[in-house]
């Protein structure tokens, strides 16, 4: 500990609040004078006021008041200095956060995207299945096909009100071409009607063949790689 120096520190305030003097030296005068006054011990009181330790003539309380105005300010700011480091701490660690949920919900779109692709490809292979059957197989015809393998027995009007047509005529015509065939040119053999001895409404079922198909379909809805493109039409 040094010691004070109380002339030296009156000076220095005396400088600082003179109209003459800017802002710049007016602040390190007060800075310093404060320097001085720790580096002692002191107080302001003990160069402005009357103290036990100093006999030194009192002057103008003003002055101490500014010097503890600046040190509560430098108080505060310190202050709003850690608070800031704390909000860049809180800061940092939100991003963290943010990022690793953006990680997290990347991966599931991935692999959302990777299944919808294997879905396609799958889709795209099953339709190749019907190909074999007839390279222009419409659109119609295996919606019907499809249809009938998923229920046990269907009628033309349910095929139609499925494919989502008003013309039972063409369900017919797809139903005949997918079982025994009409006018003399034989049909694939994928349905037959089962209710054909008894009379009532024809309900459509697969055959062994149709069956066969079936399994192919669902083997190749599995596959992720496709070939050439289909030429299925409406």
């Amino acid at each position: 500990m040094t010691s004070l120096n109380a002339d030296r520190v009156r000076k220095l305030v005396t400088l600082a609040i003179h109209p003459t003097t800017n802002g710049n030296e007016a602040l390190n005068a007060f800075i310093k004078a404060r320097e001085m006054l720790a580096a002692a011990g002191a107080v302001p009181d003990d160069v402005f006021g009357d103290s036990p330790r100093q006999s030194i003539p009192p002057v103008d309380r003003g002055i101490v008041w500014m010097i503890r105005k600046i040190e509560a300010m430098e108080t505060r700011i310190g202050e709003q200095i850690e608070m800031i480091k704390q909000q860049k701490l809180e800061i940092k660690a939100l991003k963290a956060q943010v990022k690793k949920l953006e990680t997290k919900s990347a991966r599931p779109a991935a692999k959302s995207q990777a299944h919808a692709s294997a879905t396609l490809d799958g889709l795209v292979a099953a339709l190749k299945v019907l190909r074999r059957i007839d390279p222009d197989m419409r659109i119609k015809t295996a919606l019907a096909y499809l249809h009938a393998a998923s229920h046990d027995g269907v009628s033309i009007k349910e095929v139609a009100e499925y494919i989502g047509t008003a013309s039972e005529g063409s369900i017919r015509y797809a139903m005949q071409t997918l079982g025994s065939g009409r006018n003399n040119k034989p049909g694939f053999a994928l349905i037959q009607d089962k209710t054909a001895s008894t009379g009532r409404t024809r309900l459509y079922v697969l055959t062994s063949k149709g069956r066969a198909f079936l399994n192919s379909i669902r083997r190749a809805l599995t596959q992720t790689r496709t070939g050439p493109e289909l030429r299925l039409v409406a």
